[in-house]
């Protein structure tokens, strides 16, 4: 077999409890699904392997939020991606492909096909520099690189919805939103007994925004606080550090109510709530306006609370619309 009929693909993290992880898995599996596994090439920092031999990694990495993940492992794809393209295989730049980021969609070969595009809004006060360049560097960014990429690609796949508004109509046609969303295809939901716990993933980071008063929870709910990500400083909140997939499964499985960040309603927490049938606890910030995910608002004592519920036509739609993309390639 020739070299350029393999499939090269650059994948910045495949850890699977990962946030990044998770949605290249979903692309890779759509992949596969339209060309044969021995034929993808998958290469981490870390590894090379063919995506028939792919196993899914389920230690969490505890380096995957610091600045060498970040800033340093797109470079280090955009050099192996010219590699590849030298050997006129066709080329894909995978995940961390935050909709800011200049450097990738400037500096990646030609025919580069990119994967799930992130970003977001930033809403909260400007109390830092990071805050400040959210609010007002990141939207020109945005703008900057929505025309370098509707120049570049004939489609565009985002992650979720939140940027869709700032999207001019005419970049729209060539965009699918939400692919994060279809983690949920074929999957069905939990019918399980709850105990009256309150879960949530902590994550120390700028833009997240949880603005939740725990003593008020502890107060309204009975049952214990489960947190698991970063450490999160309360004496109501039992905190289980880091965990893989299979621990967060058994902390979801035990709990009713789960505590939500604003910035994002597609996250793949809350999708997993809506597998497990959990409610959700919102802050006054909380805008959910996407097409597959919509919520019904509930009153619970003194604390918003939202039951997550699903359009399945469109997300029956999304992923057809994701394989008819992807045959195209």
């Amino acid at each position: 077999m020739k070299k350029n009929n393999y499939w090269y693909i650059w994948c910045c993290d495949n850890h699977e409890n990962t946030g990044e992880g998770q949605l290249s898995n979903i692309y890779l599996n759509y992949l596969s699904k339209i060309k044969p596994k021995s034929e993808i090439i998958v290469s981490t920092y870390k590894k090379i392997f063919y995506l028939k031999d792919r196993k899914k990694l389920s230690n969490i990495n505890k380096n995957n939020f610091n600045f060498f993940y970040k800033y340093f492992l797109p470079i280090i794809g955009i050099y192996k991606l010219w590699l590849e393209f030298i050997k006129k295989k066709k080329i894909f730049y995978l995940n961390y492909l935050p909709l800011w980021n200049s450097v990738i969609f400037i500096f990646s070969p030609p025919g580069t096909i990119f994967g799930p595009i992130t970003g977001g809004l930033y809403r909260g006060k400007v109390n830092s520099i990071s805050s400040f360049l959210r609010k007002y560097l990141f939207p020109i960014l945005y703008f900057i690189n929505l025309k370098i990429l509707y120049y570049r690609s004939d489609f565009l796949i985002f992650s979720t919805s939140l940027l869709k508004k700032i999207i001019p109509n005419y970049i729209k046609k060539k965009c699918l939103f939400d692919f994060q969303a279809l983690y949920l295809f074929n999957k069905k939901k939990l019918k399980n007994i709850k105990y009256n716990n309150v879960v949530f993933y902590y994550r120390e980071h700028s833009n997240k925004n949880y603005n939740i008063d725990i003593t008020k929870i502890k107060k309204n709910i009975p049952g214990q606080i489960l947190a698991y990500g970063n450490f999160y400083d309360s004496k109501f909140v039992i905190n289980h550090g880091l965990i893989n997939k299979k621990k967060e499964k058994r902390l979801l499985l035990k709990s009713k109510y789960a505590i939500i960040a604003s910035e994002n309603y597609s996250s793949f927490f809350i999708l997993d709530c809506y597998l497990n049938n959990i409610y959700l606890i919102c802050n006054k910030f909380f805008y959910p306006k996407n097409e597959i995910l919509f919520f019904k608002f509930l009153k619970k004592k003194s604390l918003k609370i939202i039951k997550i519920l699903i359009n399945e036509n469109n997300l029956i739609k999304a992923n057809n619309k994701i394989l008819k993309i992807l045959n195209k390639i």
